[in-house]
């Protein structure tokens, strides 16, 4: 009930709020709230801020009325002409209306669409009100030609600067601005204005940070701006491969993009200065990645890094030819050598003599070089390790034969004598006596080599009906 609402306002305007929708579109219960606090209008509705006759009523007694009215009201020539026809309003009226909806510029009359002041103000809330000033008599638009006005237009969208005067193009600051936003902007520039815009060193470090390639447009003199092209290689790496002659050699010899581009790729190596190459970061870089970095190196250098035990380790974990080249406390650091020789053991061969003599007497090592070859390892094997059954024992799971090496104790282990007897029944032959006697082992060797290993067999069991026929023997 608006009378009632009214009623209640008189004592606090604030009542409205609790007015349904039909009450905060009486233009007559707002006013009387209005009258009180101007910003009653946050609780209007929507249809009565957007009434013509309502707004231009409140708008004559409290012209903060524009900051609650609606957008669109200000798209409505008719009220904008009503508005700026009042000589109370004044001239703030308009610059209120911009700020408010810029599309009210639309509707003004020519006096504020060719008023630089009115448009500035509509440009900063959107440039495509430039499309509304009012244009020359040969249809073109003069404020393309102010730079104040280009510059507010190209820092929201670079592309405004396809309507600016070609005499920007010149205009570092300008161009700058459009970069900011979309770095390939320049590629718009007219040919004799893009050669010396090319020239600016902050125009290029923004399109080369955009795309490395952009290098390949410069003069060469700015490749001997080292932060700009490492802004490039940081990219890709091969752009430097476009660098001038003349240039590429002190490029190669700048720390920062020696190990940018090794980091991309290991076979930077190969190009990097020599004063670099000693960096031990730069070749962790590169070894990371491949060990085969380490070939590319001068000799002497080379030599100078294989004594780093971390570049020793990477290349050895990769691969155990690495081993060879290693300083020699590398080659007597178990922890390396088994690095390498759990690779293969033929790492070994690449030691000294005395180193591998040392090593075919270590357990450990000599377990995994069994593990790949038996047959190879046993036979290298220090003596001392023949009566170790976790070295035997894989090794006559190879080759049963290989229980010929076993000492005298490892003989008589029955599981040791069964791995051998089943992987090659000839073996028993190598057995301790007790173990040549022993029924079910015999029969394992009877029935894996189709009778042979029967002379073997200890001459109680020799005359055995059931293992002589088992041999076939008549």
């Amino acid at each position: 009930d608006c009378s009632l609402v009214r009623a209640a306002i008189e004592q606090d305007w604030t009542a409205l709020r609790h007015a349904n929708e039909d009450v905060r579109s009486d233009r007559a219960t707002v006013w009387e709230a209005f009258r009180h606090d101007v910003s009653a209008l946050d609780l209007a509705s929507d249809s009565l801020l957007n009434d013509f006759d309502a707004m231009l009523e409140f708008m004559k007694h409290d012209r903060a009325t524009m900051d609650y009215m609606g957008k669109e009201l200000l798209e409505n020539e008719r009220f904008v002409q009503t508005m700026l026809e009042d000589p109370k309003m004044g001239r703030e009226v308009v610059f209120a209306m911009v700020r408010k909806n810029w599309r009210s510029f639309m509707t003004f009359p020519d006096k504020y669409r060719c008023d630089r002041e009115v448009l500035m103000a509509a440009v900063k809330q959107d440039w495509h009100a430039m499309n509304y000033a009012l244009k020359d008599d040969d249809g073109s638009n003069p404020w393309w030609s102010d730079r104040d006005v280009v510059l507010v237009a190209i820092r929201q969208d670079w592309s405004a600067l396809k309507e600016m005067d070609m005499q920007f193009w010149e205009d570092v600051d300008v161009v700058r601005a459009a970069m900011l936003q979309h770095a390939p902007a320049i590629d718009l520039a007219p040919a004799r204005a893009a050669r010396e815009l090319w020239q600016d060193r902050d125009l290029v470090m923004i399109a080369v940070k955009h795309d490395c390639q952009a290098l390949n447009k410069v003069r060469p003199t700015m490749w001997t701006e080292t932060d700009i092209v490492l802004e490039a290689v940081k990219q890709d790496w091969t752009i430097l491969e476009k660098a001038p002659s003349k240039t590429a050699k002190m490029l190669w010899s700048d720390y920062d993009i020696a190990i940018n581009a090794v980091r991309q790729s290991w076979q930077a190596i190969s190009k990097v200065g020599e004063e670099l190459l000693s960096d031990r970061a730069i070749i962790l870089e590169a070894i990371q990645q491949d060990g085969k970095a380490m070939d590319i190196l001068p000799p002497k250098t080379a030599k100078a890094h294989w004594e780093d035990r971390d570049i020793v380790e990477i290349c050895v974990a990769q691969d155990w030819r690495a081993l060879k080249n290693a300083a020699q406390e590398f080659k007597e650091d178990k922890r390396i050598v088994m690095m390498a020789v759990k690779q293969s053991y033929l790492a070994l061969r690449d030691l000294p003599q005395e180193e591998q003599t040392r090593c075919w007497g270590d357990p450990d090592i000599v377990l995994e070089a069994v593990l790949q070859d038996g047959p190879a390892a046993i036979k290298k094997a220090d003596k001392s390790l023949l009566g170790i059954k976790r070295i035997l024992l894989p090794a006559v799971k190879q080759q049963g034969a290989l229980l010929q090496f076993a000492d005298e104790q490892m003989r008589a282990d029955r599981e040791l004598v069964e791995a051998a007897v089943v992987q090659d029944g000839m073996a028993i032959q190598f057995a301790s006596g007790e173990l040549r006697a022993d029924r079910a082992l015999a029969e394992i060797a009877i029935k894996n080599t189709e009778g042979k290993a029967f002379d073997f067999l200890a001459e109680e069991l020799q005359k055995d009906g059931d293992l002589v026929e088992m041999a076939g023997i008549e």
